[in-house]
């Protein structure tokens, strides 16, 4: 890398050799080599052109909740998307919410069914952004981000600016083309949620209610949320479908590896009981694939992202 790139970087804000451990919920993760927290979109445009000038690859973060980093930490540029949780516009019934990729779909569900707007209440307890949830279609309790979003932006590869539609996005259980896709390289910039206007008292008891089983199902403490996604996904799926049956029936409640634990309370979450390294947990990972591969005849796949190098 150049002097003057470096120069550049520091220019805009931008630090070297940032821990990921602090920007992720599992508190894993070595250095980036390269962390800019963007506060716009015009911000974050000038970062990523800084780094496709280098040649330097470039990777978005948002609340790190389902980002697994590797020990030795992530080669080129990490950027935080901006965070703004936006506005709405209400015609009729009828609701568009705007809001930077890098909002809280937490807080922005709390914010919006205050005012009574429905749509969003399923996203109650994910700790992601809006544009990690468009990557990855996060879902919950029967709702998820494809029966919301109307398009983006994002930021191409190129440096372009683009909206693209939902059906652009290609939603499926847990992907997107962003993921997985013809747009994967691109970084989501703002989203266009489609909304309605409801009541205000229910979609608060709708919060609730989401609130209330969260706290009696999900366990605390640092983990990267689900591990392993299910076999299938819909109404109907089938419990031998469920990871967390899966890694029930394979007797994996309470296994330990190094820090990383496999929670007692619900086994498809993976705990960082304090210090563990992403060694820890992927030996963990393995482990729980291998049992449940001889226990089930099933094999899991990773929900999280892998992202660096420093996993063996």
């Amino acid at each position: 890398m150049s002097a003057a790139w470096a120069q550049r970087m520091r220019a805009l804000g931008a630090v070297a050799d940032e821990p990921m451990s602090e920007h992720t919920t599992v508190h894993i993760g070595g250095p980036a080599d390269w962390y800019f927290k963007a506060a716009t979109v015009a911000e974050l445009a000038e970062a990523i052109a800084a780094a496709r000038d280098e040649g330097m690859p470039v990777y978005p973060l948002g609340r790190g909740s389902n980002l697994f980093v590797g020990d030795a930490g992530i080669r080129g540029l990490v950027v935080r998307t901006p965070d703004s949780i936006g506005e709405s516009r209400i015609d009729g019934e009828a609701v568009t919410h705007e809001a930077d990729a890098g909002a809280r779909i937490l807080k922005l569900a709390h914010t919006l069914s205050a005012q009574g707007i429905r749509g969003l209440e399923w996203a109650e307890g994910i700790p992601g952004t809006l544009g990690g949830a468009a990557v990855t279609n996060a879902g919950a309790y029967g709702g998820c981000f494809a029966d919301v979003v109307d398009s983006v932006e994002a930021i191409s590869p190129e440096g372009r600016l683009e909206r693209l539609t939902a059906a652009d996005l290609a939603l499926a259980y847990r992907d997107s083309a962003l993921r997985s896709g013809g747009l994967a390289g691109w970084i989501v910039a703002r989203v266009r949620l489609s909304l309605r206007l409801g009541d205000a008292g229910e979609a608060q008891a709708c919060i609730e209610e989401v609130q209330k089983h969260r706290g009696e199902t999900k366990p605390r403490g640092a983990s990267l949320g689900s591990t392993f996604r299910n076999l299938a996904d819909g109404p109907d799926i089938q419990a031998d479908q469920r990871a967390w049956q899966l890694l029930d029936r394979a007797g994996l409640r309470g296994h330990q590896i190094g820090a990383a634990r496999v929670s007692d309370m619900h086994p498809n979450y993976f705990i960082n009981t304090g210090g563990a390294s992403a060694r820890d947990y992927a030996a963990l990972i393995r482990f729980a694939q291998e049992r449940v591969r001889e226990a089930c005849g099933a094999e899991l796949e990773p929900e999280i992202t892998f992202a660096g190098e420093g996993f063996e």
